[in-house]
């Protein structure tokens, strides 16, 4: 799949917060006195969720604040992390704690405001950190636990330093530089195909082959996300079905996609149990390797590479002899999001 970079510019966050006393950050005109608002801008690399998301698509994500000293490094201005869910503003309409974890939906490729709910202020002293994650989730001590964990998160971060609160007011902190939110994937991407080597002419003539299930063996997916950015993945040790495989779909001699995308942790060991229906007959393989295919790595295990996407075809032959079983030679090929590579293996 091909890489793509997604560019948004934002307009201005000039939302002002509801209240005289705790506030979820709405507008309604009450607009902090000594509180400027943090604007953000974002840049999504290959941006991809549950399915594809391409251009036009909605995104959510869990953005937050830290207050910290020092040279910037997440980890570090995040490790001390307490959750401040609201802005705390007093009667004189002074901000007198910012809240700190925001909700974020943006449409990614589009010239739109990123709505922050509830609005974030910069801190009053030393300078702010600010990151994401997306898909948005839990707070859980210093992680962002994932809402779903099938497979089909696309998990991301992205951190930047937002420096010192501005000392413009508020009102012309609106044409200000955004402060850009760059996200990058934190698993890897596997895809299926399946293709027919030639049209059946023996023994599978007159009979329909199509895919049943694709499961990965072991496979390990993201759980959370530390506001340090690194993913946390479950031990492998389940299996994966590939989701989204479309009961009675047929194999033809041009690749066609099966299922959908699934986003687990990168692997040098990949293994896969195929199921094929023939003729109304299923037909089991189990342990088949993915292997790479370059002439000088004959033999070499396929290893996946996080921030790639690897499109893996299988190509099934038609075995030349009735037997008990159906013998099935393979060929997969590997192509990432940035340099990929091909793959193969077989069914036997």
């Amino acid at each position: 799949m091909k890489k793509h970079v997604l560019y948004c510019a934002a307009a201005a966050l000039c939302f002002a917060a509801c209240s005289n006393h705790e506030t979820d950050g709405l507008d309604n005109g009450g607009q902090p006195r000594n509180a400027v608002p943090i604007r953000i801008g974002q840049s999504v690399a290959g941006i991809t969720a549950r399915g594809v998301i391409e251009s036009g698509s909605d995104v959510t994500a869990t953005v937050l604040t830290a207050n910290y000293e020092g040279d910037y490094n997440a980890s570090t201005a995040f490790s001390d992390f307490q959750p401040q869910y609201t802005n705390s503003i007093d009667e004189s309409n002074e901000l007198t704690a910012p809240a700190n974890i925001s909700t974020a939906t943006f449409t990614a490729g589009t010239e739109q405001a990123i709505v922050l709910s509830p609005i974030l202020y910069y801190y009053s002293s030393n300078k702010t950190a600010v990151a994401a994650i997306a898909p948005a989730g839990s707070i859980n001590g210093n992680n962002v636990n994932m809402t779903l964990t099938d497979g089909e998160q696309d998990v991301m971060y992205a951190s930047a330093d937002a420096g010192e609160k501005p000392t413009e007011t508020p009102a012309s902190n609106n044409s200000s530089t955004p402060i850009t939110l760059e996200f990058k994937h934190l698993t890897t991407q596997l895809k299926f195909a399946f293709k027919l080597s030639a049209e059946p002419s023996s023994t599978w003539a007159g009979k329909a082959v199509s895919v049943k299930s694709v499961t990965i063996q072991n496979a390990s997916i993201p759980q959370s996300v530390t506001l340090g950015g690194t993913a946390n993945f479950s031990t492998p040790g389940s299996n994966l079905d590939v989701p989204g495989i479309v009961t009675g779909n047929s194999i033809t001699t041009d690749a066609k996609s099966v299922g959908r995308p699934v986003m687990v942790n990168a692997s040098n060991d990949i293994k896969l149990d195929i199921i094929l229906t023939v003729g109304g007959e299923d037909y089991a393989f189990h342990n088949v390797q993915v292997m790479r295919t370059a002439t000088d790595h004959t033999g070499e295990k396929l290893t996946t590479v996080i921030g790639s996407s690897h499109l893996i075809t299988l190509t099934v032959t038609e075995p030349v002899e009735p037997t008990g079983g159906v013998a099935i030679g393979t060929q997969a090929t590997v192509t990432a999001w940035t340099t990929g590579e091909e793959g193969s293996g077989k069914l036997e």
